[in-house]
């Protein structure tokens, strides 16, 4: 579970934000439900060995994002919503409202490109944080 916890919080939380602002929002989406759906788990998992696993996985991730002198209120909002959730005694965050389905479909969508935000094995392995000033200094 800690492996699998750690790769997905790598992948998503510690990849390099792409420079395309519809791609960015799609990753913070992705963002997004990556910590909504562990901080649900690790309110209401009947293991107590996977509750523990998430809740140190976000909490670390919480302290991570912190740290981070360049962190955006984006990241700012999710470290305070994982705190606050710690504070509430581990209850699960209410779930989102659906966002609603677009008026008009465009005719033509360019497939994205998602190799670039693929990460390879060896940096799937390391931290967020590790991750996250990485991406910052590359900008």
């Amino acid at each position: 579970m800690g492996e699998v916890t750690d790769g997905l919080i790598a992948a998503t939380w510690g990849t390099a934000g792409p420079d395309d602002g519809a791609r960015r929002q799609v990753l913070r989406a992705v963002q997004r439900v990556t910590l909504e759906r562990p901080l649900e788990q690790a309110a209401s998992h009947p293991v107590g060995q996977v509750r523990a696993i998430l809740t140190d996985r976000l909490l670390s991730l919480a302290a991570c994002l912190e740290r981070d002198p360049d962190a955006g209120a984006f990241e700012r909002l999710a470290a305070a919503d994982i705190r606050r959730w710690a504070r509430r005694g581990m209850r699960a965050l209410p779930p989102p409202a659906a966002p609603e389905a677009p008026r008009r479909q465009p005719d033509r969508v360019a497939a994205p490109a998602y190799h670039s935000m693929a990460l390879d094995a060896s940096r799937m392995a390391q931290s967020p944080c590790v991750e996250l000033r990485r991406r910052r200094r590359a900008r």
